[in-house]
């Protein structure tokens, strides 16, 4: 269930807070953050609140805020905000009833706007399998597999034994999709899944440099894999993605070549 961060502040040094919300923007946008209002034209409605600036803030769930907040690079900035503002904040649970989620699914597509860069380096850091579709002649093939994502997101890498499929299928055709989402299994959460398909080329990588720094890349993620990417058997997948497709509540899709 999505929550709402609400806060609402009395600015005492306008250059401080400056500096202090230009900083905050990058931490809270890494740990999932979303801005709903940012500092907009405040229009007291009823009785006598009249707050100097509102902010709020969506995140997929309470614990995402306290892992935003209590994070190492927020803490270093807990003393420019102390110094440049007074406020207060709640946290507020979003509306998330089954029946009424699902008479909310749009039934058409819609474009999207939101950073498909920042929900793939989400979805890299909080997501450890994608489903990788490949070309089994003429018919589409699909496989569970473990992945890691390069730091500039040009490339998705993956590992397998030789012997499989899969292999077998990137070697006839190297044109791939990867489907990476954050699902559960309620249909409650039906408006609040994303998913970020990548396509490109896939192809195997040879031992050297390239290899070593791939293997890294992806033991630093799934150190558990350790024996199996080094297994002779093994083979070391990188895909070159060239474009990353996002949908988010439902059918909101917002695309990004990243060539």
């Amino acid at each position: 269930m999505a929550v709402y961060m609400i806060i609402e502040t009395q600015v005492k040094d306008h250059e401080l807070y400056a500096k202090y919300i230009e900083k905050a923007y990058g931490v809270i946008i890494k740990h999932g953050g979303r801005y709903i209002v940012r500092g907009g034209r405040v229009i007291t409605f009823s009785g006598n609140w009249n707050p100097e600036r509102v902010v709020v803030i969506e995140f997929d769930s309470v614990e995402d805020v306290k892992k935003c907040f209590q994070s190492s690079e927020y803490a270093e900035l807990a003393p420019l905000r102390e110094e440049a503002v007074q406020g207060q904040a709640i946290i507020v649970e979003g509306f998330s009833e089954g029946q009424d989620l699902l008479q909310q699914v749009p039934d058409r597509v819609q474009k999207g706007s939101v950073s498909v860069p920042d929900r793939v380096k989400r979805m890299n850091e909080t997501e450890y399998f994608a489903v990788l579709a490949t070309d089994d002649d003429g018919c589409p093939y699909t496989s569970l597999v473990a992945y890691a994502i390069t730091p500039d997101l040009k490339n998705i890498i993956f590992t397998t034994p030789r012997g499989t499929r899969k292999y077998k299928n990137i070697l006839n055709s190297e044109h791939v999709a990867l489907l990476i989402d954050n699902r559960q299994k309620t249909h409650k959460n039906i408006m609040e899944t994303e998913a970020v398909t990548a396509t490109g080329i896939a192809r195997p990588v040879r031992r050297g440099k390239t290899w070593e720094l791939y293997a890294r890349i992806f033991l630093k993620k799934h150190p558990e894999f350790d024996d199996f990417v080094r297994s002779a058997t093994t083979a070391i997948i990188a895909v070159d993605v060239a474009q990353y497709v996002h949908v988010g509540r439902f059918q909101t899709v917002t695309l990004w070549d990243c060539r």
